[in-house]
């Protein structure tokens, strides 16, 4: 399919997701997601941020479900194409996917994992909000 023609359908996939898991059905949810991040990658392209974003929300139902090797599996990929595509890791996206990758982690008991992905993000949202202050001081 032409990748503009398929921008609505994403966009329709995009809020039946969100309306899936709301009403709590995960199952169908997940399906939907594994759509979209299909539809993301044909409408989109590998590594745009909404190819990511897609595998991101797919992450999450996985997560839902107690698909956590699969899931942290997604967040890595999301956090390197994040971090490739703002060219660092300081970036809007980069510390919340370290928080739930750390998550993932004490679920799967791999505490010392865990905390150090916390860590990470910590210091991560450290450099970006002094990286943002000083662009705003100039």
């Amino acid at each position: 399919k032409n990748g503009e023609n398929t921008k609505p359908y994403h966009k329709a996939i995009v809020c039946k997701i969100s309306m899936l898991s709301q009403s709590n059905n995960l199952f169908q949810a997940l399906q939907a997601s594994a759509k979209c991040e299909q539809i993301s990658l044909a409408v989109y392209g590998d590594g745009s941020l909404e190819h990511a974003n897609a595998i991101r929300a797919s992450c999450q139902m996985k997560t839902q479900i107690g698909k956590l090797q699969e899931s942290y599996q997604g967040l890595l990929n999301c956090y390197e194409m994040y971090k490739n595509k703002f060219g660092s890791e300081i970036n809007p996206d980069s510390s919340s996917v370290l928080t739930s990758m750390a998550v993932i982690k004490t679920h799967l008991k791999e505490f010392e994992d865990a905390y150090n992905l916390i860590d990470k993000a910590k210091e991560i949202e450290q450099k970006a909000t002094s990286k943002f202050s000083q662009q705003y001081m100039l």
